[in-house]
């Protein structure tokens, strides 16, 4: 509690005094420990179950290995990075547009009787306000379908979609318009930033010993999170953050097009990381009962057919089992394209 003589009101607005101090008054403590580097929330998405035979891996939890040919091969580079969770399972939902519903809100239904808000929506209403967005929702054909319990993960509130953005055009304008500045440019936002920084700490510092107890360390955690952003500014932000080309209109109907258009949502989804413009992203490969024909790998079938395998034949199951490592390629793209962008401090 603040001493006699300062009201929450007055300390309130004290915290106000720049704009970037504000969200770190909601950031939860274990956002705010640690490295110092910011926490980051992304989800991958890819449909209609696996081959589990052919996933899970071998060896022990301090030596996991990945087969020749399994679904995770391709990971094996990441292998050391990775916790592989097996054993988890809805309580009370079916699979197809129930699973893709509940997946992320834990719920039991379409309609869930909790909360309903899927995980990313509830880290984004935790950390959101530190960026200019929120969360970014990214998809690649998730709307052939329509808006509805099939085709959507993502979840504001029970039964409440967000929509993900299939269009690498309109999330290239919506997300980096504008950001396109000079050097000078550059250099005098930073300075102002920094400027802005300064005061806010000088101010707070003159807060801070006027409290005890609780609210004054939550008060040295604020000045903490500023000096971390003065950090970051100090450094080279052009390292990490540089704008992508501007992306060419494409025709999202195209099935065949659906590796294209995943590599250049992945691409925006990893500069507006890099770029600090979210901290919570999420990626949607199609939908459940995915129409997608997988062309590129050699099949006329859709995704979906090919998941309804014959188990009892090896050469029906490996049709499928070549489709699952395909976006297991993908995911270990996305990782690696997300190590290759250093924070501004320099590291990866």
């Amino acid at each position: 509690m603040p001493k006699p003589g300062i009201s929450r009101r007055a300390f309130a607005r004290t915290l106000g005094l720049a704009a970037l101090t504000a969200p770190f008054a909601r950031v939860p403590k274990a956002f705010a420990e640690g490295s110092g580097f910011a926490k980051r929330l992304v989800i991958f998405f890819s449909p209609n179950g696996t081959v589990h035979e052919y996933w899970r891996p071998s060896g022990t939890r301090r030596d996991v290995q990945f087969a020749p040919g399994s679904i995770l091969e391709p990971l094996s580079d990441w292998k050391d990075e990775l916790v592989i969770c097996s054993g988890i399972d809805f309580k009370g939902v079916s699979n197809h547009s129930d699973g893709m519903a509940n997946m992320l809100t834990g719920g039991r239904g379409v309609m869930s009787s909790t909360d309903g808000r899927s995980v990313d929506q509830y880290i984004a209403d935790e950390i959101g306000d530190a960026t200019p967005f929120r969360a970014l929702n990214l998809g690649v054909h998730t709307s052939a379908w329509g808006q509805g319990d099939q085709t959507r993960m993502n979840y504001s509130s029970g039964g409440e979609y967000v929509t993900p953005n299939d269009d690498p055009v309109s999330v290239y304008g919506n997300v980096f318009a504008g950001l396109n500045l000079s050097p000078g440019e550059v250099d005098r936002t930073l300075q102002r930033r920094r400027s802005i920084l300064d005061n806010a700490v000088a101010e707070l510092g003159e807060l801070e010993r006027r409290l005890t107890g609780t609210e004054r360390e939550k008060l040295q955690q604020h000045i903490t999170s500023i000096r971390t952003v003065e950090r970051r500014l100090q450094g080279s932000p052009t390292v990490a953050c540089s704008l992508p080309e501007p992306v060419d209109r494409i025709d999202l109907t195209d099935h065949s097009l659906f590796p294209l258009v995943g590599d250049i949502q992945t691409d925006l989804m990893v500069n507006a990381l890099a770029c600090d413009l979210t901290r919570v992203a999420t990626i949607q490969w199609s939908h459940t009962v995915s129409p997608v024909r997988f062309e590129w790998i050699g099949e006329s079938s859709n995704h979906h057919e090919l998941s309804h395998f014959d188990h009892s034949s090896e050469t029906s199951k490996q049709r499928y089992v070549a489709a699952e490592r395909w976006f297991s390629e993908q995911f270990a793209a996305l990782l690696t394209k997300l190590a290759n962008r250093p924070e501004p401090d320099g590291e990866g």
